[in-house]
């Protein structure tokens, strides 16, 4: 593979995974100009594999089929494929984790963590990724969150690859897990909150669906709201995707309503800064008017006027040891927690 070029590479991997997963058409096929053939088959020479050869509709649906694809596959070493729920430039924790697991492979000697595939809260769209990892011949896999569809955990099991879950921590998991206690931040949140003396606190959370972050984070709340006799209403909690202009939307709803909270907690910083920029744009003071607390601690958090009142999430240090655990699993070091629980702060600034 010494005259292959990077474009080689990168194209015979594209159409590889293509061919893996029932794609591409013969359709698909028309469009390859004579140019494209030859440099691809150029690329794999010696790979045992030209691009004529790929079948037109392959069934890799199964294990056994997924694997022999693998086998087509580059002799890539020291992979590690890396599943992401969103990649949004504005979502910093997902920056600074990658950065956090990068560093730590790099630093650790491995070669590659070139593998990042964004699933944006999707199992099935994970599921995708993970087989086509696989077909890349990954040594090792990390994935956030323990939400997956019961295929991925099955091929995962199948092939014995490595694998680190982040960003949350659950007890009895077939995988090893790094991260912190959502459950635990919101709770600690919303207590700081009552105890401020805010006596009706909405909370706009995360989208639900397939997401334990967002789950726990809402369970919190609603157990801090209990275990202080604080009711826990419904009308002042709202689902939002992460984004300024869901947060804005979301705030605005609350904003609207007759009896409105005095506080509102969000689930998520940039979810907090389309809220704060939604009352800004209103005239609506934090926190004199209405109180906010967020969650993660983006930098832009405490460059803001008023400073964001956030939990403060070790986001890359979670990357970092993410990418250590990996490493050990790959050296089969039997000197590993199933649980690392990294821990998190309140960062108590301005709006609350």
């Amino acid at each position: 593979m010494s005259d292959t070029t990077l474009f080689d590479i990168k194209e015979k991997l594209d159409i590889l995974v293509k061919a893996s997963f029932g794609v591409p058409s013969t359709s698909d096929k028309k469009e390859w100009s004579d140019e494209f053939v030859e440099r691809f088959n150029k690329g794999v020479k010696g790979s045992d594999i030209l691009l004529e050869e790929i079948p037109e509709n392959p069934d890799f649906t199964d294990i056994t089929k997924i694997r022999q694809a693998s086998d087509l596959g580059l002799q890539i070493e020291d992979f590690v494929g890396y599943s992401i729920d969103n990649s949004s430039i504005a979502n910093c924790s997902i920056v600074d984790d990658n950065t956090g697991v990068v560093r730590r492979i790099q630093g650790l000697k491995l070669d590659r963590c070139d593998g990042i595939g964004t699933n944006n809260y999707s199992i099935d769209r994970e599921e995708d990724i993970i087989r086509t990892f696989i077909s890349h011949r990954a040594d090792g896999l990390i994935l956030t969150g323990h939400t997956h569809t019961a295929y991925s955990e099955e091929l995962i099991k199948s092939f014995a690859i490595p694998t680190v879950e982040i960003w949350n921590l659950r007890k009895g998991r077939d995988f090893v897990c790094v991260g912190m206690s959502n459950y635990r931040a919101a709770y600690e949140m919303t207590e700081y909150l009552i105890k401020k003396g805010y006596k009706r606190i909405g909370y706009i959370g995360g989208l639900l669906a397939n997401n334990d972050r967002s789950e726990d984070r809402l369970n919190g709340y609603r157990d801090a709201l209990k275990n202080y006799g604080v009711e826990f209403d419904t009308s002042i909690i709202r689902e939002s995707e992460f984004s300024l202009v869901n947060g804005a939307e979301a705030m605005r709803s609350l904003l609207t309503l007759t009896h409105r909270p005095d506080c509102v907690f969000a689930s998520s910083d940039i979810i907090a800064f389309g809220a704060l920029i939604e009352c800004q744009n209103k005239g609506i003071s934090i926190p004199d008017d209405i109180a906010l607390a967020g969650f993660d601690d983006a930098v832009i958090g405490s460059m803001t006027k008023p400073g964001l009142t956030t939990v403060r999430v070790p986001r890359r240090q979670i990357g970092l040891k993410a990418g250590n655990v990996i490493m050990k699993l790959l050296q089969k070091d039997p000197d590993i927690s199933s649980v690392n629980d990294l821990g998190f702060d309140l960062a108590i600034r301005d709006t609350a």
